[in-house]
């Protein structure tokens, strides 16, 4: 069980902190959603991404199958979207898990969504308590021993994910700005 704690320990924090990126800088994966064909508004990834980090925060601190299972949904959808645009090569720069940065869908993007939506959705059949209390109930050795093991992971699949080489199909990747992402014409996205 331990394992399983510091995986979705892990997957909450990646969560929180994508959300937080992307509420923070919303542009670009509106512009990748906007060439994956689904056209949302920066303000309405902003609200969504506000949400990744309130189920983060939930799942946390009060816990329960219905809750893990919506992080376990949240990343097939996130790993889905991943998947779609590697598939069709999509000319993304960004997913927008990284706020500012441009740090393209991946295959490694790909594979740690996957092994967050297992670990969440394994959680949700263990029992699903909130990690919180998980926490409390341990040891302080224990517990420090559970979030250092659950922030090094999270910190490993990022660092993973933001060097994966990039992919753009053959075409020149979409380019991100500081003023968010414009086309391969040059035009920004809205």
């Amino acid at each position: 069980m331990l394992v399983l704690s510091v995986a979705y320990l892990a997957a909450l924090v990646w969560l929180a902190a994508a959300g937080a990126a992307k509420v923070s800088a919303p542009d670009g994966l509106a512009g990748a959603l906007r060439l994956a064909g689904l056209p949302v508004p920066p303000p309405v990834v902003r609200v969504a991404a506000a949400g990744e980090v309130a189920l983060a925060a939930g799942a946390f601190a009060v816990g329960g199958r219905p809750i893990a299972g919506l992080v376990g949904a949240s990343y097939v959808l996130f790993a889905g979207f991943v998947g779609w645009v590697r598939l069709r090569r999509l000319p993304v720069s960004t997913c927008g898990c990284f706020g500012h940065l441009d740090v393209p869908p991946s295959g490694a993007h790909l594979v740690v969504n996957l092994a967050a939506a297992a670990a969440a959705i394994a959680w949700a059949v263990a029992g699903a308590e909130a990690p919180l209390d998980r926490l409390a109930a341990s040891t302080p050795a224990g517990a420090a021993t559970i979030v250092a093991a659950a922030l090094g992971a999270a910190l490993v699949a990022g660092w993973l994910v933001s060097r994966s080489p990039r992919r753009s199909g053959g075409r020149d990747p979409v380019v991100g700005t500081p003023g968010g992402p414009v086309d391969e014409a040059g035009g920004r996205y809205r």
